[in-house]
């Protein structure tokens, strides 16, 4: 006679007891009598998987129903440890049931984790051959509802993903209208400028024009984003970590500045005529008797407030919408950083663009503020930073130092 078939006749006849091979997850699920117990225990299997070691494959068929008592278990396409996951399985958890139950070649690659895994393996054919009827219904019975449970749970999340996948098409698509938008504004801006040249002599159209538009850009920004629906905070417009984006970005301006500080100062040594100051807050004004200390200070708040906007219509508009469409869910992460860095080049020369009505200089100059700034939105991931940058920078060189702009 089998030797299985013989000890199951022994403890038969012995008083019930509960094995300790026996974890209580089984005992539990399949809420199991005191005699079904150590039928169990006869023809459980314990097997210990090394990592990446192979458990299914469907290219062979399987019989046995695993437990997972310990560790992790990848499901994959293909066998090779580095494909694409499709899901992890972390113990304690059921494995097998397509298999086992309906007698079908698994479906994907089932493979231990780095870490290795340890199972129980329980062949139903075993519990039919040794005549444990009510033990074999309760396996199918409780296979048979794991089965519809993930079965019902897969659907669940290919739906999910299909709702998130057509959100984000909607919402690319929105990115796509709004650039539209934004290079639209940006051509009606640069021919504005050049057409109202004549008139600065009369007022400071450039200056006027630029509000406005900026103001434009930014209304439309806003509408924008509150359309989309999406978090405020993937746009970078949220104060989560507003002391230390702004003391990182004092501390990276600063030395800066004080480049400026230094070349004004050397500038004006150098000067041949004598007349040029190190110090001219009155060069912001047309005509230096117009000069106030009260004009001068509500035009640097004035100017404060616009660079927060700019950087709001540049980092939040312009440099977040074109990162969503260069970086795709699918990417690597080197592919990611390269697209993050598309945008960050697109969105610095359409800032230079901007201020191309000031000399093609200057708009070269602005170009490499604009990729330091970029630079810090795509690190801190909020506009801050770049607008405590933006102020500082601005305040020091235009509004103190006085150099033409």
């Amino acid at each position: 006679m089998d030797p299985t078939v013989i000890n199951v006749l022994i403890m038969k006849s012995s008083p019930p007891l509960v094995p300790t091979s026996v974890p209580p997850n089984l005992i539990r699920d399949l809420q199991l009598s005191e005699l079904e117990v150590p039928q169990l225990a006869v023809i459980l299997r314990e097997r210990y998987l090394h990592g990446h070691e192979l458990l299914l494959s469907p290219e062979h068929e399987n019989q046995d129903l695993f437990f997972l008592m310990s560790g992790k278990l990848l499901v994959s396409g293909s066998q090779d440890p580095n494909a694409p996951l499709l899901s992890q399985i972390e113990a304690p958890a059921w494995v097998g049931e397509t298999s086992s139950v309906l007698g079908e070649k698994p479906v994907a690659f089932v493979i231990a984790g780095e870490q290795g895994a340890q199972v129980l393996a329980l062949n139903l054919q075993q519990v039919r051959a040794l005549g444990y009827r009510e033990l074999e219904n309760k396996f199918l019975r409780f296979a048979t509802r794991s089965l519809t449970a993930k079965i019902q749970s897969g659907n669940a999340q290919l739906i999910r993903s299909l709702e998130d996948r057509v959100k984000s098409l909607e919402e690319r698509r929105r990115q796509s209208i709004f650039m539209t938008q934004i290079f639209v504004g940006l051509s009606i801006y640069l021919f504005s400028q050049s057409a109202v040249q004549p008139l600065n002599d009369i007022l400071p159209a450039d200056t006027l024009i630029s509000a406005g538009v900026i103001v434009g850009f930014l209304l439309a920004l806003i509408y924008s984003i509150k359309k989309s629906h999406a978090p405020l905070k993937s746009y970078g417009l949220h104060l989560e970590t507003w002391k230390t984006d702004a003391l990182q970005a004092v501390g990276v301006t600063l030395p800066i500045l004080l480049l400026a500080f230094v070349a004004k100062y050397i500038w004006v040594k150098m000067d041949p005529s004598g007349q040029m100051q190190w110090i001219q807050p009155e060069a912001i004004f047309a005509r230096a008797e117009d000069f106030s200390w009260g004009l001068w200070s509500v035009a640097a708040l004035a100017y404060g407030v616009l660079s927060v906007a700019q950087e709001m219509i540049g980092r939040s508009g312009i440099q977040c919408t074109l990162r969503n469409l260069f970086v795709e869910d699918e990417q690597t992460p080197d592919q990611k950083r390269r697209a993050e860095w598309k945008a960050i080049w697109v969105s610095s020369l359409l800032f230079s663009a901007t201020h191309i009505h000031l000399g093609a200089t200057f708009s070269a100059i602005v170009f490499v503020p604009g990729v330091f700034w970029a630079w810090m939105f795509s690190r801190q991931g909020s506009i801050v930073g770049t607008s405590v940058s933006h102020i500082l920078l601005g305040l020091g060189i235009v509004f103190v130092l006085g150099l033409p702009v």
